[in-house]
C-alpha cells in the first residue's frame, strides 16, 4: 500500500456494502496483511472496543463513505494511521505471492458474538477458507457463470465465503444497498432485478426474502441457497421454493472458530423433520454428539453437538 504496512500488518477496516469493500481486502491481502472487517453500522463505542482487541497498525475506509468520520475518529483513538480506500499511493514492491504468504499464516480476524463477555478475537489463516471454497464449488458444482449474493453481516465470517467463493471460481458477485437487505419488500425486488443464482443466507434473512411474495416462480435462476447461522425449519423452505421453485437448500453448520461450514445437510421435499439436520462434517470434519463428560454418545440419545476433524 506504499504506507510502511506489509507482511503481518493488521489493517481494521471500517466498512460498508459498498465495491470498495472487496478490493480493499484483496489489496491487504496482496501485501501479506492481515485484515479485520468490522460493520460501520455498529456504535462507535463497539468498533473503537474490538479495534482495541485488534491492535491494528493501520485504520482503513472510504473518504466517498458516509462512515469517513467514524473511520477518523478510531484511527485517533488508537493512534494509528487512516488509510482512504480511494486515494492514489505508491505501488509498493512485491514478492510474488507464494514467496510472500505463507498458507499458516493469520489472512484475517474475526470475533465471537461477545454473548457471554468481551469478544474473542480469533485469527484465521488462509487454508481454511481456501479449504472450503474448493470443498464448496466441487460438491456443489459452482461455475464461473453462476451469480452470487452478498448478503452477510460485514463482520460475520460468512462474509469470508459470500465474497471468496465467487471471485476464486471467476463467478458474479452482486452486492446490493444496504437498504436493499432490510428495507420493507425490497429485498425481494432486488432479488428479481438480479436474479441470482446461487445464495448464502439466514432462515431469517429467507424470510424477509418471502414476506410478502406475490409472483409464484419469480427467481427461477436461483439454484442453490445455502442457509446457517440458525435453526432451519421445513416450513422456511417451502416458502422459498414457492418463489424459486429450481432450488436447492442446503443447511451449513459452523462456528467462528471453524470458520466456515463444519457440516451440511442437503434438503429433501419427501422428508419429514420438524427441524432440518445439521447433517454429516464437510470434508475435513466430523460431528459427534457428546454427554457433558465429552464422551461420544449413541443414535437417539441427546447432547451437545462437536466438531472434530475427521
Amino acid at each position: 500500500m506504499g504506507l510502511g504496512l506489509g507482511s503481518g500488518s493488521r489493517v481494521v477496516i471500517v466498512a460498508e456494502r459498498a465495491p470498495w469493500l472487496i478490493w480493499t481486502m484483496l489489496a491487504v491481502s496482496r501485501i501479506g496483511a492481515v485484515f479485520v472487517v468490522l460493520d460501520g453500522a455498529y456504535p462507535e463505542k463497539r468498533i473503537e472496543t474490538l479495534a482495541g482487541i485488534a491492535m491494528p497498525d493501520a485504520i482503513l475506509g472510504s473518504a466517498s463513505a458516509a462512515i469517513w468520520g467514524l473511520a477518523a475518529d478510531v484511527a485517533i483513538a488508537r493512534n494509528v494511521d487512516l488509510v482512504d480506500a480511494d486515494a492514489e499511493y505508491p505501488e509498493p514492491t512485491l514478492s510474488s505471492l507464494p514467496a510472500m504468504i505463507a498458507e499458516d499464516q493469520p489472512a484475517y480476524f474475526l470475533f465471537t458474538s461477545g454473548s457471554t463477555g468481551l469478544p474473542k478475537c480469533v485469527a484465521c489463516s488462509h487454508i481454511p477458507l481456501s479449504h472450503f471454497v474448493k470443498w464448496q464449488t466441487e460438491s456443489f458444482g459452482l461455475i464461473p457463470t453462476d451469480r452470487f449474493t452478498m448478503l452477510s453481516g460485514l463482520s460475520h465470517d460468512p462474509l469470508m465465503r459470500d465474497i471468496f467463493t465467487p471471485l476464486s471460481i471467476g463467478a458474479v458477485l452482486l452486492i446490493p444497498e444496504q437498504d436493499d437487505i432490510y428495507g420493507p419488500g425490497r429485498l425481494l425486488a432486488w432479488f428479481k432485478k438480479v436474479q441470482p443464482s446461487v445464495a448464502h443466507m439466514t432462515p431469517a434473512m429467507s424470510q424477509l426474502l418471502t414476506a410478502g411474495r406475490t409472483t409464484a416462480g419469480a427467481l427461477g435462476d436461483l439454484r442453490l441457497v445455502f442457509m446457517g447461522g440458525d435453526s432451519l425449519r421445513p416450513p422456511v423452505i417451502r416458502d422459498l421454493r414457492v418463489l424459486a421453485p429450481n432450488a436447492e437448500v442446503i443447511n451449513f453448520y459452523g462456528s467462528t472458530e471453524t470458520p466456515q461450514a463444519a457440516g451440511f445437510y442437503r434438503w429433501r421435499d419427501d422428508e419429514d423433520f420438524k427441524t432440518v439436520p445439521v447433517g454429516t462434517g464437510s470434508d475435513g470434519f466430523q460431528l459427534v454428539v457428546m454427554d457433558p463428560a465429552h464422551r461420544p454418545l449413541g443414535f437417539g440419545e441427546e447432547g451437545e453437538i462437536a466438531r472434530r476433524p475427521s
